[in-house]
């Protein structure tokens, strides 16, 4: 995904190189710098030219959740200047950006992190690394760099596991983003050529040489890249794309014709992705669908809309890189505040909710990678959760403020009792238990807020006795909330007692893994895959069971056959109003 292109020194008000303006009056890429006034607005177009402000401080309070944020990138363990692209890539994390050095070992503008060392790629590439996507056997990256060691690869090489190679002559400018479909590597940016052919602002290579799209390409430069329900999805400072008008994104499913979705964005789009189905892009613009987004929205297939409700959607300031982790929606930029909350430079979104990342960093974030239970952060921030970090930061184990181990519901002749167990806990207040009611109404059934256990019940003896469903709204020591779950307790009852459920073996894993679980007699039975916030990700059973063993796999994957992402999942199993659940973890 993409981080902003040309940015002279970092915004953590000058801990990197200083780099000589790119624009000046006469300068032939003047046009461009206009482009990236029009479209972020003129404090980015400064950021864009080296003159940079002064980042904004973290946030002030300290924080709990700073003890997710790890402390080895200090001083020359982390990198010597910015980094603007990360990927997962053969069990390590692949950074590229400004710097020459990770770690105090010379790189090039490329390194790899693997088991706690850094180490070059290869002879590395000569200059600024902006995008990174996987490409077949290969690792694509593309950027600024002209060419590394005997054979030239302009802006844009691949990485085949022992040295890179050029993709035909490459193109004439700055590579901002990569993507694949179909088998082939799409490249957005500033160039206007590829293999020496007109190629504006978007190409693709099919492993013979470099095309352009049947409409032609955009008429100012593509900024991110990505594909959504088969279809190449660009976002960027355009206006036009193949001649059609299309405000800031467009995207193009046949091959040929770029289409508009909706009527696009007021402003730049900086970065794509996907969350929970949707469309997710974000940049400098306020409004997407003439619906007011402030710099991050989704487009559901119809319609864009904004993240969150009222008048505190989105963030403000500049979004420029998306990820999802933990069942959250990561998301990173130039801002101090998300869904009205503080949040300096990082925050998630789960669905219905912000939340700060502890103090979050003291500088721009442009990139993601996870790994396991670790997010990686890159961008232009020397300090990451009040510790030093040079340019790069990992955050391990839950976004969330608690990780619950179980929730489930018991029904019995008093009503329905409500368990819960904390796996853990940071920056936590306590909980309230909330019921479902007709019309998708939650109503408060806690009259005080429960705190200090590790093991909870609650009791609501007027839970009616059709299906009813429960959620715990657990409230951080700041008044941030969050909603986990829900649990459903069937109408009928059962007993507990002999109903077992297995640790899930492997566990951790990272393909597929089985739990066993025992019902003490015949009964319909329900199991189900939920994440750390109690969202249903797969149904695995659904149905009449005998009584006896019987034995849950699971592949990682959602109900929608896409792959889960890394993080901390249950196995529930339902039984008569009954539910026991087992933990896993899933890694990719």
């Amino acid at each position: 995904m993409f981080s902003l292109s040309r940015r002279g020194s970092d915004e953590t008000g000058g801990s990197s190189r200083p780099s000589p303006p790119l624009f000046s009056p006469g300068s032939a890429a003047l046009p461009l710098f206009m482009a990236i006034v029009l479209a972020f607005g003129l404090p980015m177009a400064e950021r864009a030219a080296g003159r940079l402000p002064s980042a904004h401080a973290q946030a002030s309070l300290p924080s709990d959740a700073d003890a997710h944020w790890w402390d080895g990138f200090a001083g020359d363990s982390g990198l010597e200047n910015r980094s603007e692209a990360m990927i997962t890539h053969q069990n390590s994390i692949v950074v590229g950006g400004w710097f020459t050095q990770a770690g105090g070992v010379v790189t090039g503008a490329v390194a790899r992190w693997s088991g706690g060392t850094w180490s070059p790629v290869g002879l590395g590439l000569s200059n600024t690394v902006y995008a990174f996507t996987p490409y077949g056997n290969s690792l694509a990256a593309g950027g600024d760099f002209a060419a590394s060691g005997p054979n030239p690869r302009a802006r844009i090489a691949a990485w085949n596991g022992t040295e890179w190679t050029p993709l035909g002559s490459g193109l004439n400018s700055s590579v901002y983003a990569l993507s694949v479909l179909g088998g082939s590597l799409v490249a957005g940016g500033a160039f206007t050529q590829a293999d020496e052919a007109a190629a504006p602002y978007v190409a693709y290579w099919d492993n013979v040489g470099w095309n352009t799209f049947g409409s032609g390409g955009m008429n100012m430069p593509v900024y991110a890249l990505t594909t959504h329900d088969g279809c190449v999805v660009a976002g960027g400072a355009f206006t036009q794309a193949g001649g059609v008008p299309c405000s800031y994104v467009a995207k193009l499913c046949d091959g040929a014709t770029w289409e508009p979705l909706g009527s696009g964005m007021n402003g730049g789009v900086r970065v794509l992705g996907e969350y929970n189905g949707d469309l997710i892009a974000g940049g400098s613009f306020t409004t997407a669908g003439g619906v007011t987004a402030n710099r991050i929205a989704r487009w559901d297939g119809t319609a864009w809309s904004a993240l969150g409700s009222g008048a505190d959607v989105g963030t403000n300031g500049t979004v420029s890189a998306l990820t999802v982790f933990d069942g959250h929606l990561i998301v990173g930029g130039f801002f101090s505040a998300a869904g009205g909350r503080a949040a300096s430079n990082i925050a998630a979104w789960d669905g219905r909710d912000w939340r700060a990342m502890g103090s979050g960093t003291d500088g721009a974030v442009t990139c993601f990678a996870s790994e396991s239970e670790s997010l990686f952060v890159g961008g232009g921030f020397i300090h990451a959760g009040r510790k030093e970090s040079f340019h790069i930061a990992k955050w391990v184990g839950s976004v969330t403020a608690v990780t619950l181990a179980s929730f489930f519901a018991e029904r019995s002749d008093r009503g329905v009792m409500i368990r819960w167990e904390v796996a853990e806990e940071r920056d936590h207040a306590g909980f309230h238990v909330f019921r479902g009611e007709p019309g998708g109404e939650r109503r408060r059934l806690t009259p005080r807020i429960l705190s200090g256990q590790d093991e909870y019940q609650f009791l609501d003896p007027q839970a009616p006795w059709t299906s009813v469903s429960y959620w715990l709204q657990e409230v951080s020591r700041s008044g941030e909330a969050t909603w986990l779950g829900p649990v459903i307790a069937p109408p009928g009852g059962g007993s507990p007692a002999g109903l077992a459920v297995s640790d899930a073996r492997p566990n951790p894993f990272g393909a597929r893994t089985t739990c066993t679980y025992t019902l003490p007699e015949a009964g319909w039975t329900w199991v189900t895959v939920h994440d750390a916030q109690g969202r249903r990700v797969r149904t695995l059973s659904d149905g009449e069971e005998n009584a006896g063993p019987h034995e849950a796999a699971w592949d990682g994957r959602d109900e929608g056959g896409a792959p889960a992402a890394s993080g901390v999942y249950f196995i529930r199993v339902s039984w008569n109003g009954v539910t026991r659940a087992t933990r896993l973890i899933l890694s990719r």
